[in-house]
């Protein structure tokens, strides 16, 4: 069974572009504490598989128009479990 998350989004890890999932808030100070730069996190409102969540930052224009964003949105969307 996949993982479920309540928070997803992106950071740069080492300037790599890195889709991030979490269970709360309190991720976003510890991806930044580890590094990370760029850490944008959406509130999902349910609980869904890192797959959903993707497809759900993509229907909501998450990526706005930051074509590396998109790129990566789709490719954990189309992610096989």
């Amino acid at each position: 069974m996949s993982k479920l998350i309540s928070f997803a989004g992106v950071s740069r890890v080492n300037g790599v572009l890195k889709f991030r999932g979490a269970n709360n808030v309190n991720r976003i100070d510890q991806l930044r504490k580890l590094g990370d730069t760029d850490v944008e996190m959406s509130f999902l409102n349910t609980e869904m598989t890192k797959q959903e969540a993707a497809q759900r930052l993509i229907d909501k224009n998450f990526a706005n128009g930051r074509a590396d964003v998109l790129e990566l949105l789709v490719a954990v969307a189309n992610e096989e479990v």
